[in-house]
């Protein structure tokens, strides 16, 4: 029973399990979490012990009374109480919230629906004991017996008992059911030590009772059987193809996954799965008929007890920060690689993704353990229980409920009680390849189109007195919708921008239209700034086809002052600015009006901090700029479990020369060897320009 509870425990509503996403490429330091953060993931932690036995106990909420009459001690949800004082009337629903016995006899009955000691079973598991003893310790009551509260019904949502009488023959059959929403009292200590009630989330539940006969039968069999044979590649084991049949939208490793599972549960197709599967149970038995709501689960019930990379379904993905790009293959022949520079190889690029995402083969082991225990209480091959341990990227509970039945074309229906299926979800692809390995090579792809569709070094690019209009169009290409993306995000309007730059045309000037002192795009800290390349969420990136992922976010963010995090780097005289150049002189190479996005000034442009960040998902990818002439580089080297070099795979690179004119402008046996450039014509003389803008 432990480790059923443990596994259904997880299947919460996601309204009272919000998404904590780490902020794309904030550079504020770690800080422990505060007292209202760690109650809050408290009260998280005790709506899944609610929700894991209300979950377990599902089977209970049919009730076959056989001739013997009812012999459990239920009061209000028993047979003989019910016929006793609604027997003789009217088949019809009655308000049960008008009469405070019947809000006693049920919650008297709730005590006996979900056990106490299942309660205090997954107390002792989930936060008296295991790593979250620690977290929890100052908020916890001490005992699962002090936690614990009573259940209480809604009082502004239905209470309501319902008669249905259907007539075969010479044969009545009554069944009573039972519509409510309940939820369960718990406590815990405020940051004072001072006890606290917490009400549980809310979940509604109708349960049926009533003496044997066709229907009650029929309902037990369903509510019996239905999860375990829903549970199928043709029913809730969910493909990524399947998806996009309904749904042409659907991204592989959609953030939004659970509402999409929610709007395929409620599609045609899924609702067909439902009718052939209780025409298989019926076997000609019965006549019957199915309603479906149009609404058979909302996305609030949906829940997600683990992905491959993400456990705890509520932080993003990290990866280390990749620096020494020069030497770097992932940057220099894939991230940021030349338009003719052939693409790092699939296999190579995977093996160094595996290094730089962390804690990934962590991830995936948490996961299939959960996964095998989950797969465990509903599939018996075990070649199969293996193969879907290989496949199966995320995997949960949804419930299912808004299920109408008619018996013998009666015209009566009654609700069936709330179900609760299992789920999994996988990339399908490519069947010969496992989890990991599908989600790494979408990555790859992802990741081709970033670097096409979003930024890439200039070919071109070089630092010297020779041509100065290569040098003024930045060292990075950006394509048209970048270009776009960085025009809007300006906190002054493009055609402001245009006009202010416009007015002195016929006359050599300079103007910077944003500078720290001008209105801020964005602001991490007093002294970061940055520039979006792509908002986040859907954009032109997501509309690729061959991006896998449903939300793209990336910027080029700069420090202005000291950057804690990589150590005492120098004091910045300027940041990141947009700048407008032009002059009235034929011969000057920057003769037509242009505007650039650029950091520092001729002085001070070597102690600038900036790096290229972006997010794939929840994915968040870091890459330290060289533009300081090798002054982080100590500080990111001597960090390894937070940065990485990669340059002991140097030799995979396709581009030695990703900065540099040439690969020997280059020393690559320096230990520091971005200090070394300070005295080479690279990024000398001008302002390390990133792209020019018009």
């Amino acid at each position: 029973m432990k480790k059923l509870l443990t596994i259904l425990g997880a299947v919460t509503l996601t309204a009272t399990a919000g998404l904590s996403v780490v902020a794309c490429g904030t550079t504020e330091p770690k800080v422990p979490p505060s007292v209202a953060e760690v109650v809050k993931e408290y009260e998280n932690e005790l709506n899944k012990i609610w929700s894991g036995v209300y979950n377990a106990n599902a089977h209970k909420f049919v009730r076959q009374i056989g001739e013997g009459g009812d012999k459990e001690n239920y009061q209000l949800f028993n047979l003989n109480y019910l016929e006793s004082e609604y027997g003789n009337r009217k088949e019809g629903s009655f308000n049960l919230h008008d009469d405070q016995k019947n809000i006693e006899m049920f919650s008297n009955d709730l005590s006996k629906l979900f056990p106490k000691e299942q309660f205090e079973s997954m107390i002792q598991d989930n936060i008296a004991t295991g790593e979250n003893a620690i977290k929890y310790r100052n908020i916890y009551m001490g005992s699962p017996q002090s936690t614990l509260g009573e259940f209480k019904i809604s009082t502004d949502k239905g209470f309501v008992l319902t008669k249905t009488a259907y007539v075969e023959g010479e044969k009545n059959e009554k069944l009573y059911s039972i519509q409510s929403t309940i939820t369960k009292d718990m406590y815990h200590k405020d940051s004072e030590g001072q006890k606290v009630l917490f009400q549980t989330m809310e979940i509604p539940m109708n349960i049926i009772i009533g003496k044997d006969g066709p229907t009650i039968s029929l309902i037990d069999k369903i509510v019996s059987n239905l999860p375990k044979r829903l549970f199928s590649e043709k029913g809730s084991q969910f493909a990524s193809s399947i998806i996009k049949q309904t749904d042409s939208a659907f991204k592989t490793y959609d953030d939004e996954l659970q509402l999409k599972l929610a709007n395929y549960i409620n599609s045609e197709v899924f609702k067909n799965t439902i009718d052939k599967e209780v025409a298989d149970l019926n076997n000609n038995e019965s006549i019957y008929k199915l309603e479906f709501g149009t609404k058979i689960s909302e996305e609030s019930q949906v829940a997600m007890t683990s992905t491959m990379l993400r456990n705890d379904n509520k932080r993003a993905v990290q990866t280390k920060r990749m620096f020494d790009l020069q030497r770097n293959p992932l940057a220099n022949s894939l991230i940021l690689k030349k338009a003719d520079t052939k693409a790092l190889e699939e296999k190579d690029a995977s093996m160094m993704l595996q290094e730089i995402i962390k804690g990934l083969d962590d991830s995936v082991s948490l996961h299939d353990q959960d996964l095998t225990n989950f797969l465990g209480l509903y599939v018996q091959d075990q070649k199969a229980k293996e193969k879907m341990i290989q496949q199966t990227h995320s995997f949960g509970n949804f419930r299912l409920n808004n299920i109408n039945l008619e018996m013998n074309n009666s015209e009566q229906t009654i609700e069936l009680p709330t179900m609760v299926i299992p789920w999994t979800y996988r990339n399908d692809k490519y069947n010969d390849l496992n989890k990991k390995d599908l989600w790494l090579n979408s990555l790859y792809n992802s990741l081709k189109v970033i670097n096409e569709k979003v930024m890439a070094t200039r070919a071109d690019y070089y630092n010297n007195n020779e041509n100065e209009e290569v040098v003024q169009k930045g060292m990075f290409a950006v394509s048209e919708k970048t270009l776009s993306e960085i025009r809007n995000s300006f906190s002054i309007e493009w055609s402001e921008i245009l006009e202010r730059t416009e007015k002195n045309i016929n006359s050599s000037f300079r103007e910077d239209v944003y500078t720290p002192k001008m209105p801020k795009i964005f602001k991490v800290r007093d002294n970061v700034t940055w520039v979006d390349l792509a908002r986040s969420g859907k954009n032109y990136i997501t509309d690729e086809s061959s991006f896998d992922f449903s939300s793209f976010s990336a910027k080029i963010e700069t420090v202005l002052g000291v950057d804690k995090n990589l150590g005492n780097v120098g004091s910045h005289a300027s940041g990141a600015r947009l700048s407008s150049q032009g002059s009235k002189y034929s011969k000057n190479p920057i003769k037509n009006n242009k505007a650039f996005y650029h950091v520092g000034d001729s002085q001070s442009f070597s102690n600038v901090s900036s790096s290229y960040i972006f997010n794939i998902g929840l994915i968040n990818f870091r890459m330290y700029l060289p533009l300081d002439l090798g002054k982080a580089f100590d500080t990111l080297s001597a960090t390894k479990n937070d940065n990485w070099d990669g340059k002991q795979y140097f030799d995979l690179s396709n581009d030695k020369s990703l900065f540099t004119k040439t690969e020997a402008d280059f020393d690559w046996n320096a230990t520091n060897p971005y200090a070394a450039l300070d005295t080479s014509s690279w990024l000398r003389s001008i302002n390390p320009v990133l792209f020019q803008l018009r």
